[in-house]
């Protein structure tokens, strides 16, 4: 082979060897294409998102955030003293709407005076004909009498009665009070109140007025599905 020869089999390599890395640097790059959504859509993907990640407590609702022991102790304690305004502004930040507010004469059986409220709280339930019952298959309700001073407006709160279909609250009630030292006592006479249960009692400081030994009491009426529960501070004083 001459060097005329070699020089075109050169000059053909080169030229193809061109032509290639030409055709490859034109070649259009394959792109995978991007979903596009509008502002409403990316919305209401945001939204689902959240009510798959909040569904747990969803489903939990009553929530136990709402009236607990703590707080039922804190105002049932001797010598606690409150008005009608404390009272709305504090289950309406638990988001517990009224139900009922019926005033009365707490003892005019004995030819007293002392006016006092009958009140219902919460959602899903009705207090009627002297029973706190729920009127939804998810509930949260709180009835108690409050015993006010009609001078100075303030006055006093004894007990409260609880019910709710909420087990997880429950739970959380129970360990509360086993917590703070209430110690089961007796079941409780069904001819006296109606329906079994279990009572519950913790000794509370003694009271300057009275001899007797004070008490905070809990009676659990709970079954399977609906929790019902008493609690309350007893001076040991029948009336």
């Amino acid at each position: 082979m001459n060097k005329s020869t070699i020089s075109r089999v050169r000059l053909t390599i080169i030229m193809s060897v061109a032509v290639l890395l030409i055709f490859m640097a034109c070649k259009p790059k394959v792109q995978i294409p991007q979903a596009v959504y509008d502002d409403e859509e990316i919305t209401e993907m945001s939204e689902s998102k959240a009510d798959f990640q909040n569904s747990d407590s969803l489903v939990q609702s009553p929530d136990s955030s709402l009236f607990t022991y703590q707080m039922a102790m804190e105002i049932i304690q001797p010598g606690y003293k409150c008005d009608e305004e404390f009272i709305a502004a504090f289950f309406g930040d638990l988001g517990l709407p009224m139900q009922l507010a019926e005033r009365y004469i707490s003892d005019a059986d004995w030819g007293g005076d002392s006016p006092a409220i009958s009140y219902c709280w919460g959602n899903g339930v009705k207090y009627e004909n002297y029973k706190l019952s729920a009127t939804d298959s998810n509930y949260f309700g709180v009835n108690f009498n409050f015993f006010f001073d009609d001078s100075r407006k303030t006055g006093r709160v004894t007990r409260f009665a609880i019910i709710t279909s909420s087990e997880r609250w429950y739970k959380q009630f129970t360990q509360a009070f086993a917590a703070d030292g209430m110690k089961y006592l007796s079941t409780v006479d069904p001819q006296v109140y109606g329906k079994k249960g279990k009572q519950y009692q913790k000794k509370a400081k003694p009271d300057e007025k009275t001899t007797e030994q004070p008490f905070y009491y809990i009676y659990d009426f709970s079954t399977d599905g609906h929790y019902e529960v008493e609690i309350g501070y007893d001076n040991g004083i029948d009336i």
